[in-house]
């Protein structure tokens, strides 16, 4: 599940756009992708892979806010916000093509399924969809599956998959939707202690783009 800022809509599994987002500056074009973060940030991973089908490759980095290594130790002493970065690369360089601030778990944001250790984040690119999969919670673990595809120079959200699992009851809910489609499919295993009802639901499909992302 995803949700916006104000003066975004909810439809029970992504919020979306009440208007059109428009933008507004040229796109900067750079040689090296990782000049793309911001200063005091640190690229904590990199993958290539090409997203738009055009034969070349494009990176996606996740930075944080402070040093791309912590100790485990000392993974406290910093929240470690994170950023979701992907780039398209073309023949003079590459070019953000999406940012997103929310999209991602901080390094002290996964509860005390990790403790101290700095909460994971999972990216790769197959067949042309970004995927990023994290996990956190408590007794209540909550894991997230995001895919994302370039389109018109933008990051569309085309598909999550959210599944609470109740550690103590062993119940699990959970929830995938298709943006595209418009789809979304709840399946509940046990009994879980907020009443979830399985079922199929239809609406109209959504645009859903990186950077209005919030991890919830």
């Amino acid at each position: 599940m995803v949700a916006l800022a104000p003066g975004w809509a909810d439809n029970g599994a992504v919020a979306v756009p009440r208007a059109a987002i428009a933008v507004a500056a040229a796109p900067r074009v750079v040689a090296d992708p990782t000049s793309l973060i911001p200063g005091g940030w640190s690229v904590e991973q990199r993958i290539d892979g090409d997203l738009d089908r055009d034969g070349d490759l494009d990176a996606v980095l996740l930075a944080v806010d402070g040093p791309a290594q912590l100790e485990e130790s000392s993974a406290g002493d910093t929240d470690g916000n994170r950023r979701l970065i992907v780039a398209r690369k073309g023949s003079s360089g590459y070019t953000k093509v999406g940012s997103g601030s929310a999209a991602t778990l901080c390094r002290r944001c996964g509860g005390a399924f990790w403790g101290v250790i700095p909460a994971p984040v999972e990216i790769l690119i197959t067949k042309g969809v970004l995927v990023v999969t994290q996990v956190a919670g408590s007794r209540e673990i909550t894991d997230w599956t995001h895919r994302y595809r370039i389109e018109a120079s933008r990051v569309r959200l085309i598909g999550t998959d959210r599944a609470v699992t109740d550690r103590l009851s062993g119940s699990v809910v959970s929830t995938s939707t298709n943006l595209l489609r418009g789809v979304t499919v709840t399946t509940v295993r046990g009994e879980p202690e907020t009443p979830a009802k399985p079922g199929r639901t239809v609406a109209k499909p959504r645009t859903v783009y990186l950077e209005f992302v919030v991890l919830s």
